[in-house]
């Protein structure tokens, strides 16, 4: 059967896996994927997500009242701005790489975050991964 090719579907390496989620719990931790590896358990998204929890939650200064998280620090302009910096470098090294060995942020700019690829599928998968749950339904409706 013959089949026209689809001009807009590209092979993205890396593909995250397929997987259910669940609340974590460090009692059960045998049972999540990548507990054996202690460095890259946590995705960056929920890597960041725990940081910003941190900064959301500290109590700072000598007084009780209201002096609770980062949010705080920035009404008061003690900060200009509080948000998460990306992981790893985005440009590809000059030396020729397997596509395997791309970081996410690398991968992401080759496949997606580019003006030759506005006519390709989205990598959904690595958005969601990269920029977590929000960030990926919005892309997949956009």
């Amino acid at each position: 059967m013959l089949r026209i090719p689809n001009v807009m579907a590209e092979e993205v390496p890396n593909k995250p896996l397929d997987y259910y989620t669940c609340a974590f719990k460090k009692s059960k931790l045998n049972r999540f994927l990548g507990s054996d590896n202690q460095e890259t358990y946590f995705s960056i998204t929920q890597r960041g997500r725990i940081v910003w929890e941190i900064l959301a939650t500290t109590a700072y200064g000598k007084r009780k009242h209201a002096e609770i998280g980062v949010e705080r620090l920035l009404e008061e302009e003690i900060y200009k701005a509080a948000y998460a910096l990306h992981d790893g470098t985005f440009e590809k090294p000059k030396q020729p790489i397997r596509p395997e060995k791309l970081n996410d942020r690398q991968i992401l700019y080759e496949y997606w975050a580019r003006w030759g690829k506005w006519f390709k599928y989205q990598p959904l998968d690595h958005i969601r991964e990269y920029f977590g749950e929000k960030v990926g339904i919005y892309f997949a409706w956009l």
